[in-house]
């Protein structure tokens, strides 16, 4: 099935144009990321997915439903940029944060354990380091037990090795529970080791296909307008 299908979508604010006429499909249980520069329409391709924008033209179709008329509001799981902000002296704990949007106690308790912080349940979420908070959060985006999970930037304001262990972390939750997951990055090295395919908007739709044809030279060169070399970092450089 799809989970996702774009069709001839544009979208400009004011009159400096977004999207221009992009359609894509993406299937369920892949691994997406979205690419590319500042201010090419990754964030606003993920609100126009989830309905906080509507397209201007074109059509969005979340598994095989016109977006605007979407019922299975559940299926979706979102985490928006920077989420992970809370300060030490926030009164709710991890158990709570986790349950903001609703849900059972047993949903809940599922989701931390996904993410590996059942223990720090009761724990107030302030405490926590900023890669647990991210994954509390995630944990919140995992309670209707979504099949597809869409993320936005979720490693920035990280370090090198609580980004490796987030992507690591959803590796896991893309093949043990079947779950589709769509993400903006900038991080190409992660993408280039974590997802299966890529999306890359720059002035429009630039690229949707592999990640490995996406990191050939000629597709890099193209995206930056200059010849590039793509180097791959071992991860205990980081250590």
């Amino acid at each position: 099935m799809t989970a996702i299908e774009v069709l001839d979508l544009s979208f400009a604010y004011g009159e400096k144009t977004i999207l221009d006429n992009i359609s894509f499909t993406i299937a369920e249980g892949e691994y997406v990321a979205i690419l590319g520069p500042n201010g090419s329409g990754k964030s606003t391709l993920l609100r126009l997915m989830l309905g906080l924008l509507e397209p201007q033209k074109g059509t969005i179709l979340l598994f095989g439903q016109e977006q605007a008329g979407f019922k299975n509001k559940n299926w979706i799981g979102y985490l928006p940029q920077k989420a992970n902000s809370f300060d030490q002296r926030f009164p709710a704990t991890v158990m709570e944060v986790v349950g903001m949007y609703g849900g059972t106690e047993e949903e809940h308790q599922w989701a931390l354990q996904q993410v590996g912080l059942e223990e720090r349940r009761h724990d107030l979420i302030g405490k926590l380091s900023g890669g647990q908070q991210q994954r509390a959060l995630i944990a919140r985006a995992l309670c209707g037990k979504p099949r597809l999970l869409i993320l936005d930037e979720p490693t920035a304001s990280l370090d090198p090795n609580t980004q490796h262990d987030l992507y690591q972390l959803l590796g896991e939750l893309h093949s043990t529970l079947n779950l589709s997951i769509v993400l903006v990055s900038h991080d190409l090295a992660a993408v280039a080791r974590e997802v299966e395919r890529v999306i890359c908007l720059n002035g429009g739709l630039f690229f949707h296909g592999k990640k490995d044809d996406f990191f050939a030279q000629e597709e890099f060169a193209r995206l930056y307008s200059h010849p590039v070399s793509w180097i791959r970092h071992r991860r205990e450089a980081l250590s």
